[in-house]
């Protein structure tokens, strides 16, 4: 029989025992923590970013009711994700190796005059300047500080590509920003045809004009993804009046949507064709931009693709008879349980 004394001490090693485990769990995330601190190149406050500056291109990029704007060299709506995955790529950015040199020294690493640089603001008016200089032998990592420390970082070279970007990865390419699923009426004009879709009460879209019929779901649905995914292949004129000249007075082609968000349709036209590019603008804007040819062969229909070609509608679970027949004989065939 165990007696009362064992009990106590097993009890008493138990308590022991997890306090050692607990405290060394405690102990280990805290240094690893402080490792990472001290090896982390730059930590962004995400939530107080207000402005984001290239000074050696003069890209500005501002925070404007919680979206991103471009305001310098031009005002335009700016690419979200582009520059969501720029902010994310300090998460993970590590020092690879520090050097503490004098700014006299700057020079030797490209750094006076610096190569590239990007300064961060935040809502407290905080300015954190981050300067780039040479890469290493290999290539694999830059030399790079912050403005007001004497460290010298090397970090990896695959953040310049990022930083030295030109103004078209940063802005919006959206060629036609629209909510699909919210609209409820579209217009399709060629040089020769028009046609007029209406989505009725059940969600289904059918064609009224230049006749009423029911219209081919998956066209649509292929219209509109090809509205939502491609992008703006090139920015050519963003504040022209010279339309023109790009073949935009009168379109090859042309699509008004309307949404239940707003009372004005949203259109996209397409002018003429150059070296496999269309010039294109939408309402939206003044910026006249080029789409690829393979998106306008995509969203140019006619009447046939348009309606709804099933032969008969019906559904498959529910048949639980069928007759066929021929001049001189049929078949009835029927569903058992």
């Amino acid at each position: 029989m165990v007696s009362r004394k064992t009990i106590v001490l097993f009890v008493a090693f138990l308590a022991l025992l997890a306090y050692v485990l607990i405290f060394e769990n405690y102990f280990e995330k805290k240094q690893t923590a402080k490792k990472e601190a001290e090896e982390k190149f730059y930590k962004i406050d995400k939530d107080n970013l207000v402005q984001i500056s290239f000074l050696h291109n003069g890209i500005i990029i501002k925070k404007e009711n919680q979206n991103w704007k471009i305001s310098s060299p031009i005002q335009t709506d700016a690419d979200e994700e582009e520059i969501n995955g720029f902010i994310s790529t300090f998460d993970y950015l590590k020092k690879k190796r520090s050097l503490f040199i004098q700014k006299e020294e700057y020079e030797k690493f490209g750094l006076s005059p610096y190569r590239s640089a990007v300064a961060f603001e935040y809502f407290n008016g905080v300015i954190d300047t981050l300067f780039f200089g040479d890469k290493n032998l290999d290539g694999s990592l830059i030399y790079c500080r912050t403005k007001g420390r004497k460290e010298v970082s090397l970090v990896s070279s695959s953040l310049e590509n990022s930083i030295t970007n030109a103004l078209y990865n940063w802005r919006d390419k959206s060629i036609l920003k629209i909510n699909t699923t919210k609209v409820f009426k579209f217009k399709i004009r060629t040089q020769s045809d028009e046609f007029l879709c209406i989505k009725d009460k059940t969600g289904s879209w059918e064609i009224r004009s230049p006749i009423t019929d029911r219209c081919d779901q998956n066209t649509i649905q292929q219209i509109f993804d090809f509205l939502g995914r491609e992008q703006v292949k090139e920015f050519v004129d963003h504040e022209t009046k010279k339309i023109e000249k790009f073949g935009l007075s009168h379109p090859l082609f042309s699509i008004e949507l309307i949404d239940s968000t707003s009372q004005f349709p949203k259109v996209l036209n397409i002018g003429r064709a150059e070296k496999g590019s269309y010039f294109a603008k939408n309402s939206l804007s003044e910026t006249i931009f080029k789409v690829d040819s393979s998106f306008v062969n995509k969203i140019t229909v006619d009447l046939f693709e348009l309606r709804d070609k099933t032969i008969v509608e019906f559904n498959q679970d529910s048949v639980f008879e069928i007759k066929i027949e021929y001049p001189e004989y049929y078949f009835h065939c029927k569903k058992d349980e």
